[in-house]
């Protein structure tokens, strides 16, 4: 059994654990049962007493709702990449989501919730890059 509030369910989502925190990060995905179907949300579980805390995210880009992505950890940064957003297209960047509250600039945090700061950028892959880049492995 969890403590707090509980994500609600989904599909075609990511989790990823960050060691450094000893947290599990779980982002977007898609749940057909509600009225925004593709989910932009993240929220943490902490492991240590396994309260899930939905973290608000900030910054200068906006997370784009997306399901069907891949993302992981890279030390305290979660990164996000590509999946499909509500129009079924798919999405051609990466996002990376800082979670470590020390290194956070945050401007009028509200109390009580996590504050996170992400950054985005937009990645233009041709299919001839693309074969390339594998080419040179």
């Amino acid at each position: 059994m969890t403590l707090g509030r509980s994500p609600p369910g989904r599909f075609m989502h990511t989790m990823d654990h960050c060691i450094k925190g000893n947290f599990v990060v779980l982002y977007g995905g898609r749940n057909d049962q509600l009225s925004t179907p593709i989910l932009s949300d993240l929220w943490i579980l902490k492991l240590d007493n396994l309260e899930w805390v939905e973290a608000k995210v900030g910054g200068q880009h906006l997370a784009i709702p997306r399901f069907n992505h891949a993302s992981f950890m890279n030390d305290s940064e979660l990164i996000i990449c590509g999946g499909q957003n509500r129009h079924f297209s798919y999405e051609k960047d990466y996002l990376t989501i800082e979670l470590d509250q020390l290194l956070v600039d945050r401007i009028n945090p509200i109390m009580g919730i996590l504050a996170i700061q992400i950054r985005a950028k937009l990645v233009n892959i041709n299919k001839k890059s693309l074969r390339a880049c594998i080419q040179k492995r």
